[in-house]
């Protein structure tokens, strides 16, 4: 059975870019309602404070989506990586394993040529 990897390629500015252009047209978004929305003070204020939790909230989440996602991708390279690391060891122990019959072989070769020659 094969095993078919998930191949995602991460954009990690990209990332950034959403979480400025949030805050950009938050703080657009503010400011057109100070100018254009006639109210008290008071009132825009609070609509000012309420929209600055909102747009926290909103970057608070993508942060977190951000770093799941990270944690996820590292788990996956981490197991990644331990299998490689699983399947490079076990090839070396084979070569090891050949090597050791290849040199007992030789051993064996050379115990034999020194007794015939001391017999």
């Amino acid at each position: 059975m094969e095993n078919h990897e998930e191949h995602v390629t991460h954009n990690p500015t990209g990332f950034w870019s959403f979480l400025g252009g949030l805050l950009l047209g938050g703080a657009a978004g503010t400011i057109g309602m100070v100018l254009f929305v006639p109210q008290s003070g008071a009132r825009t204020r609070l609509q000012i404070q309420q929209k600055g939790i909102e747009i926290r909230n909103m970057a608070n989440e993508a942060l977190e989506d951000t770093v799941l996602e990270t944690r996820r991708e590292a788990h996956r390279l981490n197991t990644r990586l331990h299998n490689q690391a699983k399947k490079l060891q076990l090839r070396g122990q084979e070569v090891l394993d050949e090597q050791k019959v290849r040199f007992t072989g030789f051993v064996e070769t050379g115990k034999t040529a020194v007794h015939d020659a001391l017999s």
